[in-house]
């Protein structure tokens, strides 16, 4: 797909549409999104313990994990967290409160290249000082 210069004009027909890069306010309403898709049987308990501010405040830790350095390495890792480790938990456990009893661990092991290397735990050959003299 060939797309123009000016995103504005995309068509949502497109079989391929164009992804923009993700900053701070586009993965807090994704993460919004997320929450208000989540399917619950406890939708209120979801809304309260997993509040505008919660999803705010993960998008944050993530992106300090990752140093910020790559904003479109975020997406991926703030999803699960959010699933996996937030609403999940909540859904289940009705005492379950991510204000007090969640700590966001980012293990070098569930990152991918990328991710590990925007939070420097990674690095490439040009990353070795060399002692010339």
């Amino acid at each position: 797909m060939d797309f123009g210069k000016d995103s504005q004009f995309d068509s949502s027909r497109a079989i391929q549409i164009r992804l923009l890069p993700f900053d701070e306010d586009r993965l807090v309403e994704v993460g919004r999104k997320v929450r208000d898709l989540y399917p619950s049987a406890h939708e209120e308990r979801i809304r309260t313990r997993v509040s505008d501010a919660t999803v705010i405040a993960l998008a944050r830790k993530v992106a300090a994990g990752l140093r910020r350095q790559k904003w479109e390495s975020l997406p991926r890792l703030f999803l699960k967290k959010l699933v996996g480790e937030m609403l999940d938990r909540v859904e289940e456990h009705e005492a379950f409160d991510p204000r007090t009893h969640f700590e966001l661990t980012l293990a070098p092991a569930e990152m991918n290249a990328d991710e590990r290397f925007a939070a420097g735990i990674e690095r490439t050959p040009d990353d070795i000082a060399l002692d010339l003299s």
